[in-house]
């Protein structure tokens, strides 16, 4: 699955721009344009988020809604898990093995965990540059 960055649009409200996931601080870790490959979806809080390989080469999580879909086959090896989060955490996740399986590992990539973003680095292999639609 890829997509490509579209923010700003008229989609993106107040609500997609608050909490943990975007600030105005990351605002520049994702270029408009640009085609990011997906890692992993989550529903947290609502909100439906992606995982991609930012311009710091980590993993990090943005709103759906700042994105366009340029390819949207799902790879045939994600997994999708519910998890217990209620209304206001994480409801559910799909993406590589680990992520779905192993409940920690998705507080891992937040948290910078060394085994977390070494597990996520073999699965998403060498980095490359997000392609310039």
């Amino acid at each position: 699955m890829k997509l490509r960055c579209v923010y700003p649009n008229d989609r993106v409200g107040p609500r997609a721009l608050s909490g943990n996931f975007y600030t105005q601080e990351n605002e520049d870790l994702i270029r408009v344009g640009h085609v990011y490959r997906i890692f992993g979806m989550a529903s947290y809080g609502g909100d439906l988020l992606v995982l991609v390989r930012d311009s710091t080469q980590k993993p990090n999580w943005y709103p759906v809604q700042l994105f366009d879909v340029v390819d949207d086959s799902i790879p045939a090896d994600w997994r999708f898990g519910l998890r217990d989060g209620g209304e206001r955490g994480l409801q559910a996740v799909w993406g590589y093995s680990t992520l779905v399986q192993d409940v920690n590992h998705y507080g891992g990539l937040i948290e910078r965990e060394p085994e977390a973003l070494e597990t996520f680095y073999q699965e998403a292999g060498p980095y490359h540059e997000p392609d310039p639609y």
